[in-house]
């Protein structure tokens, strides 16, 4: 499970001319061998987060990251207790 520890929106603009717009997120997570925990940022675009169901927010737990099968970010699976 990862922990959202920042949040931050990110707009840019790609070589053709769209217009990208999304979040960086900063997470935390276990790690054999490491004492405390690591951190890592991902961007998920507003699609992917659309596609997700889910909007970033510093607190939120997510279940998984899941990329597709040329290594781009697909979903983000927020833990939802039961």
């Amino acid at each position: 499970m990862y922990t959202i520890v920042g949040v931050e929106l990110k707009s840019f603009n790609t070589k053709d001319g769209k217009t990208i717009t999304g979040y960086n997120v900063w997470y935390t997570y276990d790690f054999p061998g490491v004492d405390g925990v690591v951190s890592d940022r991902i961007f998920v675009s507003d699609r992917v987060s659309n596609r997700s169901n889910f909007t970033p927010h510093v607190g939120d737990i997510i279940e998984s990251i899941c990329y597709n099968k040329f290594g781009r970010l697909f979903e983000v699976r927020p833990y939802r207790p039961d």
